[in-house]
């Protein structure tokens, strides 16, 4: 695709990423923190057009390279909790800028990962500017959490109510009124009661932050 080359060369000046130059191409890195380990996955550079997409519903949206290395880096994994990083959300009602119209290469990727036997699979994502938690359901034996947080600087959206498999959800109010969020992970990584807890924070434009909903709590043996 033009320009994809230079796109890539302005981001790498401009940020600081972890990426491995010996991976080749695109924005991909994993690291570990005690026992939470974290695949940032690049969305952007290997992706189809919507075009070829709608042509062939099977096109590979992360590419065949970044696809292997994610594979191999999960099976290779001994974390507790392995947290997928996206900038375009996993689940089914993602829209066309998210993985919407990639389905089968994503489930065509869980489905090896199902196979594989990975456990504690996890969703980080953002873009539709409001934050939420939801259950995706997926070929893995249970229903993959997806942690979505809103960008601090956009305006916000409606929380869509027709979303069942969403848990939590704060976004634009019924009376219409800006709320930036976001959402803080807390994990317990120890051996009594290994789990992890999402915690929505929101500011309704007065300065003042506060936690509207109940945390949602989730044990690491609900991801097996």
């Amino acid at each position: 695709m033009p320009g994809r080359a230079a796109s890539l060369q302005a981001f790498e000046e401009y940020f600081l990423n972890p990426r491995d130059p010996a991976l080749g191409p695109g924005i991909y890195y994993r690291y570990r923190y005690a026992d939470v380990e974290f695949f940032g996955l690049d969305t952007r550079y290997f992706r189809p057009t919507l075009v070829a997409a709608a042509a062939d519903p099977d096109v590979e949206l992360l590419g065949s390279a970044q696809r292997t290395w994610l594979i191999d880096a999960l099976k290779s994994s001994t974390a507790t909790f392995k947290i997928l990083l996206s900038g375009a959300r996993f689940g089914l009602t993602s829209g066309d800028k998210a993985w919407g119209p990639f389905l089968n290469s994503r489930d065509r990727l869980l489905a090896e990962l199902r196979d594989a036997g990975v456990e504690g699979l996890m969703f980080a994502s953002g873009g539709p500017h409001r934050s939420s938690v939801r259950l995706n359901p997926t070929p893995l034996p249970y229903p993959v959490p997806e942690f979505t947080s809103s960008p601090m600087s956009a305006s916000a959206s409606v929380c869509a109510a027709s979303d069942t498999e969403v848990q939590r959800c704060v976004g634009e109010s019924a009376q219409g009124v800006e709320v930036r969020s976001l959402i803080v992970l807390e994990f317990d990584t120890t051996a009594e009661g290994r789990r992890v807890r999402a915690r929505l924070f929101a500011d309704a434009g007065d300065g003042v932050v506060t936690e509207p909903l109940a945390p949602y709590d989730l044990l690491a043996s609900e991801l097996k």
